[in-house]
């Protein structure tokens, strides 16, 4: 069960950077909001919301590659 937690946590932190890329990527190409406005609230309102997200995914990730969470019962 260790090794899943590991195989887990290696696969978390990729995952949540292309995230975060695919988001950036999608609101500055403008593909959300087609008027520069729109893109702006898109910006001001997922960025934020996700950054946390993304960052919670690289820190369990993190934790879970090195090991943190093996103690836990299973």
């Amino acid at each position: 069960m260790n090794t899943i937690k590991k195989i887990i946590g290696a696969i978390c932190m990729p995952l949540a950077l292309y995230i975060c890329y695919l988001l950036w990527q999608q609101t500055l190409a403008g593909k959300i909001g087609a008027n520069p406005d729109e893109q702006k609230v898109a910006i001001y309102t997922l960025l934020p919301v996700s950054i946390p997200i993304v960052l919670g995914l690289v820190i369990f990730g993190w934790y879970a590659f090195k090991g943190e969470y093996d103690a836990l019962k299973e």
